[in-house]
């Protein structure tokens, strides 16, 4: 009789262990919503701060587009003056004005060299812009693997030391609960320093471009006085 009662003693110890086995993994069900809210908030975050840098480089793309247009017109412009002047001229030897007007076209070649150099120079370092943001923004976001829910097992036994493994899952909930907001304020940073990363290269796109531009008119004077000195003798 008293080797059955121990018995029974045992097995219901054995059982109230095994119970709390099992609340482990109860616990451990109570992470998993945690644990994706988490990660959907910090998707999000970077999500969105990255949508912002899209806006931003599409600005930037824009910026680019109206100032190239702007000064290709101009030049188109300046050499079709030029060369009406050229066919307004009452110079009767054709060869020199045909000389000239070879000059007009290799000007305008000359500075569409430099109307590609302009902006490769501003792709490269736009690039190198968005490559930094972006691995800020990567990088800031951590990994998931930091997080896991999972690390409360290492070193222990499920059956011989469930309640330190609750503990830790308990520890792990709470500290899933807190969602890093903090995030969003350090984003919002990164994208404000690409903003103004951007604004000395566009300066320096329309700076090159003015530059160009000044070079054609000035090529375009030379042809002008050419026209009067050496075609016209004047």
């Amino acid at each position: 009789m008293k080797t059955i009662i121990v018995l029974l003693i045992a097995l219901g110890v054995a059982a109230a262990a095994r119970d709390e086995s099992l609340k482990v993994v109860t616990s451990l069900r109570a992470l998993q919503p945690a644990y994706r809210d988490l990660n959907v908030f910090v998707v999000d975050a970077v999500a969105n701060s990255k949508r912002s840098v899209s806006d931003i480089i599409f600005e930037f793309h824009t910026q680019v587009a109206d100032s190239k247009e702007q000064y290709l017109r101009s030049a188109i412009q300046d050499e079709t003056k030029i060369l009406q002047k050229i066919g307004s001229s009452s110079m009767s030897d054709e060869s020199c004005l045909s000389l000239l007007r070879t000059k007009v076209n290799l000007d305008v070649l000359l500075a569409g060299i430099k109307f590609s150099t302009c902006i490769v120079e501003i792709d490269d370092q736009l690039n190198e812009q968005i490559a930094k943001v972006y691995g800020e923004l990567d990088g800031s976001s951590g990994s998931p693997t930091k997080n896991s829910i999972y690390q409360a097992f290492r070193g222990l036994n499920i059956f011989q030391d469930p309640q330190a493994i609750d503990i830790k899952l308990q520890e792990k909930l709470e500290e899933l609960k807190k969602l890093p907001t903090e995030l969003t304020d350090t984003f919002q940073g990164y994208v404000k320093d690409f903003r103004s990363q951007l604004v000395p290269i566009v300066a320096k796109y329309k700076g090159c471009l003015k530059a160009n531009d000044d070079l054609l008119s000035e090529a375009f004077g030379i042809t002008s006085k050419q026209l009067s000195v050496l075609c016209e003798g004047k």
